[in-house]
């Protein structure tokens, strides 16, 4: 708890208001039941004493299904807790017969907020879109249609520039901004890390906000 108080009082310092917590899932240590019904006890008691416009979204890590986060979820009474779903981590700890888009459909209105990235479901090699198991088109579709409006995305590739192309070839993005993204890569010798798309409506093309994360090569 202290620590995470240490990275709330950061945040808050900073004016940021929403911050990615793990769960603390270790397999064949916790029995699920248990961890589902004390870290909904943990992050409730977390939060009684922070602002109230600070949000938390727990990150799947170890899990290797989806039900004991539902299990969670159901015991919180707060609504700014919701959950992060890594679709790397996903996909590399569960079996092919619960795909990824089972996960959103069993937790979508929990899911605030994704960690986006690819892999070959053996490791969590934070690929590219075009570069795993994982069919990202229709993991996009599936956010569409199970998960709340206002949730957001994060590009979490370690080739965030060849995500930005695969978004825009397949319609998500509009050239003009990722070509702009590119130049400015270029530009002032950065790489891209991460892209944060503050709506959920990428088919569409209405981002209404895009941050860029940038870390100096």
């Amino acid at each position: 708890m202290q620590r995470l108080n240490e990275a709330y009082a950061v945040a808050a310092a900073l004016g940021v208001t929403r911050m990615i917590v793990h769960n603390g899932w270790l397999p064949f240590i916790y029995f699920k039941s248990w961890q589902a019904e004390k870290g909904a006890a943990f992050w409730q008691e977390f939060l009684k004493d922070k602002a109230s416009n600070f949000h938390i979204y727990v990150e799947n890590v170890l899990e290797d299904e989806p039900y004991m986060l539902l299990d969670m979820m159901k015991q919180i009474d707060n609504p700014h807790i919701k959950l992060c779903l890594d679709t790397g981590h996903a996909n590399a700890t569960t079996s092919p017969e619960l795909p990824v888009e089972k996960w959103i459909e069993v937790l979508g209105p929990h899911i605030g907020h994704f960690h986006l990235h690819n892999n070959d479901g053996t490791g969590d090699s934070h690929n590219a879109f075009d570069c795993g198991s994982m069919n990202m088109d229709s993991i996009f579709s599936a956010i569409d249609t199970f998960c709340d409006a206002d949730v957001t995305l994060t590009i979490e590739a370690r080739d965030a520039r060849a995500c930005l192309y695969w978004l825009e070839k397949n319609n998500y993005l509009c050239m003009f901004f990722a070509l702009f993204c590119s130049f400015f890569m270029e530009l002032v010798r950065l790489t891209v890390t991460m892209v944060i798309f503050f709506t959920k409506e990428v088919k569409k093309i209405s981002t209404n906000y895009i941050i860029i994360k940038f870390t100096q090569l």
